[in-house]
């Protein structure tokens, strides 16, 4: 059961309740999502979230944030494989992530 939905260019990330999070491709000439990875560990997903283009974080259910990465191994079976890169326990249940910054950006240009 998909709890969580995240896209970036033809990619979709999705936050299984039960399996983790899984990486699809758009195919768009033939109009079909394709499975390309997975994290094949069972963590109860609360959210998901693309970094980058190979870089994707999760939070479950133990209050636990983790990232994997896509591999880009020669064997197929390895680029299947969404692989544990870190974790973190943060002790608090994460429903959602949103892009900041954790300093003051100072917007103010100077001219002389």
């Amino acid at each position: 059961m998909a709890i969580s939905l995240r896209s970036r260019g033809q990619f979709i990330l999705v936050g299984d309740l039960l399996r983790s999070m899984a990486l699809l491709v758009y195919k768009q000439l033939e109009e079909r999502l394709e499975d390309i990875a997975k994290d094949y560990k069972a963590n109860w997903m609360t959210q998901v979230e693309i970094l980058d283009d190979d870089t994707f974080l999760g939070a479950e259910h133990h209050n636990n944030l983790f990232v994997c990465t896509k591999e880009g191994g020669l064997e197929e079976e390895d680029r299947r494989l969404l692989k544990l890169a870190g974790q973190f326990h943060l002790g608090e249940n994460v429903n959602v992530f949103r892009e900041g910054s954790l300093v003051l950006q100072n917007h103010l240009v100077l001219h002389l």
